[in-house]
C-alpha cells in the first residue's frame, strides 16, 4: 500500500505542476539555463532586456548593445559622438524599442539611438528630430508608449509625432517621467506622483489623480517605470534614494492601490501571459499574484548546475512566446520556458519512483544490439550502436538515424508508451518515435534543455510504470516523466534573415531592402533564425525562391530531422546558392513547430539582385545588335564591291583576250590581203575596229606594234608545250629587257607579259577542250601547265568555269 501511496502522491504532484504551469508561469518551478560570455554575450553585466518587433532579443550590457537571435549575438560598440543631451531626463537607465527596429537608450540627461537594422548608432539625432517635429526647437526628453508611438518634450510642451500636434505640459506638476496611452487618452505621470489624463485630439484635461500625498512624494520622485496591462490597469514602480514603491492605478475609477514598499531599489517589472507580476530588485525576485496582489519573494531559482540566488537579478522580460529572460549583474542572461525541463532528472533515485520495481531481464541481444522489444503491433524494435532498427510484422525493416530526427545514433534502451509511441534512451538524450499511417515515422528528440541527463543512458534500462510514467536509468542518474507532458502545442515564429555572404564576404541586409550584387558575387550563403528559443530542435521551415521567370514556385519544407543539414538543432536554416545566374530573386520563408501549422505562420522575404556583366546588359545587347547590323551591311557592301570588281576584271580580261584574238586575226588578214589592198583604190579599213561592231573603236596600233605583237604571239605559240617558257625567255627572244617588255605590253594590251602568256595557253587549251579528243592531263601537258589542277584553277579565273564544265557547255551549244 505504501508503494501505491507514493505513486498517487507523485502523480498528484506532477499533475499539480502541469496544471499550475499551464495556468501561470511559476518562476520558482522553472529551470533556467545560462547564456553568457561563452555564448557570445559581450559581458555578463546585463542592464536592460527587451524584444524587438522582429522577435530578436536586445540585451544591453555595461559594454555593448547585444542582439540575440537564438544562436549567437551581434553587438555594437558604444559611440560617444552619437550621444544627445536630454535636459529634462533625470531618471535611471531605460530603453525603448521602436517599430522600425530602433533602440532609444536613455540614461540621466543623455540619449542614444541605435539602428538595429544597420547595426549602427544614429549620429545626427538633431536632424532626425527635425523630420519628426518640423516646428523645430530643442528636444528635452523622449518617450515611447506601448504602441511604440514617439513623444517628444520641448519648450512648447509634448509633441505627438504620430498626429503632429502639441499637448500642454503643466510645469508646476513636477517633471514628466512617463506616459501611457489608452484609446485617445494620454496619461502623463509626473515626479510628484500626479497622473494627468489628456484628450489626444482636443488637448482637454480629462482627469487628475495623485498616488500619494505631499508628505511622502519626495521619497519616490527619482524615477518611474510604467507598464500597461491588458486588464486596463497600470502598474508603476517609483524609486528614489533606495526607497521603492509598487502602485496599481485604474484609469476607469481613478483609484490607486499600494502593493508593496521596499527600502531598496525595485528594478524592472514584467507580466506573465496570465497576468502575474514579476519584479527584480536588490532584495530578490518578487512574484505578485494577479488576483490577490499579494507579493511573494523568490530567493532562488533552479539551473542545471544548481540553485541561483535572485538578489543578483537586475532586469526581467517575458517574450511573446512566454519565455522568461532574466538579466543579472555578473552572471549574464538566464532563460527558461514552461516547455523546457519537463523531464525530471537527478543523480539520486527520484522520489517519483516506486520503492521497488524491476526493469526485468531481456534476452536475445547480439553484437552491436543494445536492446530489443516487440511492441503492441507485433513490430520488432532493435536499439543498435548505430541507429534504431524497426522490423514490421510484414518482414520489411527500416533504420532510423540522427538524420531522421534521433537525438543520437547510439540507442541504448527502449520502452513503449501507452499510446504506442516508442521512447529511446541514447548516448545523449531521449527520442520518441511514433509510427504514422502512411508508413513513415514522426521523431522528436529531447536533450538536457528538456531535463534529460547530460550523460548517456544504460542499455536495457527503460521501463513504463503502471501509472504511465516512463523511467530511464543513466550512467549518472535517473530520468522520470509522463509522455503526455512532453507534447508540444503548435506554434508559429517570425524568422529573421541574420546573415548573407557572397563569396565568403558578409553583405549587410536590412528588412525591406533589396540587396544588389555584381555578377561575380554569385556564390551565396544565407542564414535564417527561427527565433524558436524554447525548443529550437522542433523547428520546421518552409521556403521558396521566386524569380522573374517563376513567380509562383512551390514551397519546400525542411526540419532538423532531415539529413541534408539545411536546418540545424539551434533552429537555424542554412541556404546556399552556387553559381547563381544574374536575375532578381525573392526568398520567402516561414517557420513553425510543426509542418501542419506552417500555413498559418507569417512569411518573411528577402530580395536580392545579381546584376549581369556589362557585356550582358541591355545597353550592351543594343550595341551588339547595332554592330551586327553594321557588320551585315558592311559585309553586303564589301561583297557587292568585290563582286563588281570581279565582274569588271573578268570583263576586262575577256575584252583583252578578245583583243589578242582579234589582233592575231587582223595580223594574219593584214599579211594575206596587203597585196590586194595595195591595188585597190578604196581606203584601207581600220584594223583596230571592234569585231563585234558593238564596242567603241580601239586606238590605232602602228605597223611596228602589230609586228611586235604578232612576233610575241608566234613565240608563245611556238613554245606553248614548254612548261619552263617564261617572261624571261620571251623577253630574251624579243631582245628586250623584262621591264621594257612589261611596259610595252601593258601599254598596248593592258596586260602583263605573264597574263599574256597564260591567255594564249588557255586559248589553245579551250580549243582542245572543245574538241574533246584529249584528256585534261594531256591538254595541260600540251599547253605548258605544270598540272591539271593548275590549269583548272587558271581556267576558272579566265572563263569562270572548270574545263569540264566548259566542255559540257560547248557540247550543248553544238547540239
Amino acid at each position: 500500500m505504501k508503494r501505491y501511496h507514493r505513486l498517487i502522491a507523485a502523480i498528484i504532484t506532477l499533475l499539480a505542476v502541469i496544471v499550475t504551469s499551464s495556468a501561470s508561469i511559476r518562476v520558482d518551478g522553472l529551470v533556467f539555463t545560462r547564456i553568457g560570455t561563452r555564448d557570445g554575450l559581450s559581458d555578463n553585466e546585463v542592464l536592460h532586456l527587451l524584444q524587438l518587433h522582429d522577435g530578436r532579443m536586445a540585451v544591453t550590457t555595461s559594454g555593448n548593445v547585444n542582439i540575440y537571435n537564438g544562436g549567437g549575438f551581434d553587438y555594437v560598440h558604444y559611440v560617444d559622438s552619437s550621444m544627445y543631451r536630454l535636459a529634462d531626463y533625470d531618471g535611471a537607465y531605460h530603453v525603448y524599442a521602436g517599430r522600425d527596429n530602433r533602440l532609444w537608450i536613455k540614461e540621466r540627461h543623455n540619449m542614444q539611438c541605435l539602428d538595429v537594422n544597420r547595426m549602427g548608432y544614429v549620429n545626427d539625432l538633431e536632424g532626425m528630430f527635425t523630420t519628426m517635429k518640423p516646428s523645430g526647437g530643442r528636444v528635452n526628453d523622449l518617450f515611447l508608449d506601448r504602441r511604440s508611438d514617439i513623444w517628444l518634450v520641448d519648450s512648447a510642451g509634448l509633441w505627438d509625432v504620430e498626429r503632429q500636434r502639441h499637448l500642454p505640459l503643466v510645469k508646476d506638476s513636477g517633471n514628466l517621467q512617463d506616459l501611457e496611452v489608452t484609446g485617445d487618452t494620454v496619461m502623463l505621470f509626473y515626479s510628484t506622483g500626479l497622473v494627468r489624463g489628456l484628450d489626444r485630439n482636443t488637448s482637454a484635461t480629462l482627469f487628475e489623480s495623485r498616488a500619494y500625498g505631499d508628505d511622502i512624494a519626495g521619497k519616490f520622485r527619482g524615477s518611474s517605470l510604467v507598464r500597461y496591462f491588458p486588464d486596463g490597469k497600470i502598474y508603476q514602480i517609483r524609486t528614489n534614494f533606495g526607497n521603492s514603491i509598487l502602485l496599481q492605478f485604474d484609469p476607469r475609477t481613478l483609484s490607486w492601490r499600494q502593493i508593496m514598499r521596499t527600502p531598496y531599489i525595485l528594478h524592472t517589472l514584467a507580466m506573465t501571459p496570465h497576468g502575474d507580476l514579476l519584479i527584480t530588485s536588490q532584495g530578490g525576485l518578487w512574484h505578485v499574484d494577479r488576483h490577490s496582489l499579494e507579493p511573494r519573494l523568490i530567493e532562488g531559482i533552479k539551473t542545471p548546475d544548481g540553485p541561483i540566488k535572485t538578489d543578483n537579478f537586475n532586469t526581467i522580460f517575458i517574450d511573446n512566446h512566454g519565455g522568461v529572460w532574466i538579466g543579472t549583474y555578473h552572471s549574464g542572461l538566464l532563460y527558461s520556458h514552461p516547455l523546457r525541463f519537463r523531464m525530471h532528472s537527478s543523480e539520486e533515485r527520484s522520489e517519483m519512483l516506486p520503492t521497488t520495481f524491476s526493469f526485468g531481464e531481456r534476452h536475445g541481444t547480439a553484437l552491436r544490439i543494445n536492446d530489443t522489444i516487440t511492441d503492441s503491433r507485433g513490430w520488432l524494435w532493435s536499439a543498435t550502436s548505430d541507429g534504431l532498427k524497426v522490423t514490421r510484422n510484414t518482414g520489411d525493416s527500416v533504420i532510423l538515424y540522427t538524420e531522421n530526427g534521433l537525438v543520437n545514433n547510439n540507442v541504448k534502451s527502449l520502452v513503449e508508451a501507452a499510446d504506442g509511441t516508442m521512447w529511446t534512451g541514447t548516448a545523449y538524450g531521449i527520442s520518441s518515435v511514433r509510427p504514422e499511417s502512411d508508413g513513415g515515422f514522426t521523431v522528436r528528440s529531447f536533450d538536457i534543455n528538456d531535463g534529460a541527463l547530460s550523460d548517456e543512458y544504460i542499455q536495457q534500462r527503460a521501463l513504463r510504470l503502471d501509472n504511465g510514467f516512463l523511467v530511464f536509468q543513466g550512467q549518472n542518474g535517473w530520468t522520470v516523466f509522463h509522455p503526455d507532458s512532453m507534447s508540444v502545442e503548435p506554434d508559429t515564429f517570425n524568422p529573421v534573415f541574420t546573415r548573407l555572404t557572397a563569396n565568403n564576404r558578409r553583405i549587410d541586409i536590412y528588412p525591406g531592402a533589396t540587396v544588389t550584387l555584381p555578377f561575380h558575387d554569385n556564390n551565396l550563403s544565407l542564414d535564417i533564425a527561427s527565433l524558436n528559443y524554447a525548443r529550437p530542435m522542433m523547428t520546421t521551415f518552409k521556403v521558396r525562391i521566386l524569380t522573374d521567370i517563376d513567380n509562383d514556385a512551390p514551397w519546400t519544407v525542411y526540419s532538423a530531422s532531415d539529413d541534408n543539414g539545411i536546418v540545424d538543432r539551434n533552429g537555424f536554416m542554412h541556404l546556399k546558392f552556387m553559381n547563381q545566374p544574374p536575375g532578381r530573386y525573392t526568398v520567402q520563408v516561414a517557420a513553425a513547430t510543426d509542418a501542419s501549422t506552417l500555413d498559418d505562420a507569417p512569411v518573411n522575404s528577402l530580395q536580392f539582385v545579381i546584376t549581369p556583366p556589362w557585356w550582358f546588359t541591355r545597353g550592351a545587347i543594343i550595341v551588339y545588335i547595332l554592330v551586327a547590323i553594321a557588320l551585315i551591311v558592311a559585309s553586303f557592301a564589301i561583297y557587292q564591291h568585290i563582286t563588281r570588281n570581279r565582274l569588271k576584271r573578268k570583263h576586262r580580261e575577256e575584252m583583252l583576250l578578245m583583243r589578242i584574238h582579234n589582233l592575231i586575226e587582223r595580223c594574219d588578214s593584214y599579211e594575206r590581203g596587203q597585196a590586194d589592198r595595195a591595188a585597190d583604190d578604196k581606203p584601207e579599213p581600220d584594223p583596230e575596229c571592234s569585231v563585234t561592231g558593238s564596242e567603241e573603236a580601239e586606238p590605232a596600233i602602228s605597223p611596228q606594234d602589230r609586228e611586235f605583237i604578232a612576233k610575241a604571239i608566234n613565240l608563245v605559240e611556238a613554245n606553248i608545250g614548254e612548261r619552263g617558257f617564261s617572261v624571261k625567255q620571251l623577253s630574251e627572244k624579243l631582245c628586250m629587257e623584262r621591264t621594257g617588255l612589261y611596259k610595252k605590253m601593258t601599254f598596248l594590251l593592258d596586260k602583263s607579259p605573264s597574263s599574256f602568256i597564260r591567255s594564249i595557253r588557255l586559248n589553245h587549251a579551250a580549243a582542245m577542250v572543245k574538241e574533246g579528243r584529249l584528256t585534261m592531263a594531256e591538254i595541260a601537258d600540251r599547253t605548258g601547265f605544270s598540272s591539271t589542277s593548275h590549269m583548272s584553277r587558271c581556267f576558272v579565273e579566265e572563263y569562270g568555269c572548270k574545263p569540264s564544265e566548259y566542255a559540257q557547255r560547248a557540247a550543248r551549244n553544238q547540239q
